[in-house]
């Protein structure tokens, strides 16, 4: 009698069916799961123990909101400060901020720009210090530009930070605002915004443009010259999004066709993935019923 494998590797969750219904291939062992527990499934298909850690740092207030800064360092907030991370586990406080409030960050250049909300500010990387997200001294327009009748203010203090092409983008309450090019502590309040239909909850951005959630819709959002930038909804079921579900993701993991860096998240109803282009895909409504959230976190 041949042999037939009980399983030898993973389809992944379906819990749309009844398990008695769920997909079982004898030829190659694969099979799908009506449910796992501190499972990963790898490629291609293989089912392994999910990794444990080991615990490096201890502080008093414990720690959240981390970010990799590339290299060999990360930022991450404890109590009332923001610290310095390096790869020998040492930490330094590099500014004071809101005790409890996450933190959202992004990247332009070698610098960290930060906002929680209520203050923000940018960790130089050159010198790994504090200074303030504000324009320069003595300019009230950005040092090489001609003179003008627009006006310019500090940079806004939200949330959700994001930057894409020469400019930085934050979210405060339903309204999205931007940098000017490259002068990242400049914004023209009149004119460098969008609004769109509630509160954001996501803003993502990949190398030509932005994935943004409201409190109903997605958002394709890309440079359409001038200034200016154009939201185009997604269909439904991309949105609302999970708040912290949000993570990077290169296109390869989820399918050998798709190419660049994207970003995957967690909507009410499944998981979605958008890359660049504004190609973007539902990963689960097929076979994965979500548990109703209000709040979630993502790693890749």
């Amino acid at each position: 009698m041949p042999e037939i494998p009980l399983m030898l590797g993973s389809l992944g969750i379906n819990n749309k069916v009844d398990p008695t219904d769920l997909q079982f291939d004898p030829k190659t062992g694969l099979v799908e799961l009506a449910y796992a527990v501190n499972i990963d499934i790898e490629r291609p298909f293989r089912v392994v123990s999910r990794r444990g850690y080991t615990k490096r740092i201890s502080l008093a207030n414990g720690a959240h909101s981390f970010f990799y800064a590339g290299g060999q360092f990360g930022v991450l907030a404890s109590g009332s400060s923001l610290y310095i991370v390096t790869d020998g586990y040492g930490y330094t406080s590099v500014a004071t901020v809101t005790s409890g409030l996450k933190v959202w960050y992004c990247k332009a250049g070698d610098d960290i720009f930060y906002a929680n909300g209520k203050e923000n500010g940018v960790i130089k990387g050159s010198t790994r210090t504090r200074v303030a997200w504000t324009r320069e001294t003595g300019y009230d327009s950005p040092p090489d530009y001609p003179t003008s009748s627009r006006s310019f203010s500090d940079f806004p203090v939200g949330t959700l930070l994001a930057s894409v092409g020469s400019r930085i983008f934050c979210a405060v309450g339903d309204t999205v605002f931007y940098s000017e090019p490259y002068w990242y502590g400049y914004c023209d309040l009149e004119s460098n915004y969008f609004s769109l239909n509630g509160g954001i909850t996501l803003l993502e951005a990949v190398t030509d443009g932005l994935y943004i959630v409201d409190s109903e819709t997605a958002y394709w959002v890309k440079d359409i010259g001038d200034g200016r930038f154009d939201p185009v909804a997604l269909p439904p079921g991309f949105g609302p999004a999970i708040p912290g579900t949000a993570a990077r993701c290169d296109g390869k993991l989820v399918n050998d066709n798709y190419y660049g860096n994207g970003v995957i998240w967690v909507s009410s109803e499944q998981i979605c993935w958008g890359g660049p282009g504004g190609f973007y895909m539902d990963l689960s409504s097929d076979r994965l019923r979500l548990p109703a959230a209000s709040s979630g976190a993502g790693m890749m």
